[in-house]
């Protein structure tokens, strides 16, 4: 059944949410969330970002993404660091330096421990 509903649904959604975000975003940049609020007549929940749909794009779509994303923060459309984190996730999250180049760095808390954290998103 998770195969069917997984197929049916949850793919098959992703796969068209990913192409309608990517004709949006070809035809008017990026819809952020404090983008779409200018134009709207109420504000959106915390829970609403577009953003979240190019973190379930397809693998398929990833190369025609980058491209995308970084033509997106040349326009000031996303910033630095949801481009970093949709780098670093369009490249497998296997490079960390994705991040790292691009507003993340190392915090390092009273106990030692290094967490990763968006500082520098501009």
């Amino acid at each position: 059944m998770s195969k069917y509903i997984f197929k049916n649904y949850i793919n098959y959604f992703d796969d068209l949410h990913t192409k309608r975000i990517i004709q949006l975003t070809k035809k008017y940049g990026f819809p952020s969330r404090e983008r779409l609020e200018l134009y709207s007549q109420k504000e959106f929940g915390e829970e609403f970002n577009p953003y979240i749909l190019m973190v379930h794009a397809p693998k398929v779509y990833w190369e025609e993404l980058k491209v995308l994303m970084k033509q997106e923060l040349l326009y000031g459309t996303i910033d630095r660091c949801k481009y970093g984190h949709l780098l670093w996730h369009f490249n497998g999250r296997k490079d960390v330096n994705d991040l790292l180049n691009n507003g993340f760095e190392y915090i390092v808390d009273e106990n030692g421990t290094k967490t990763l954290s968006a500082v520098n998103c501009d």
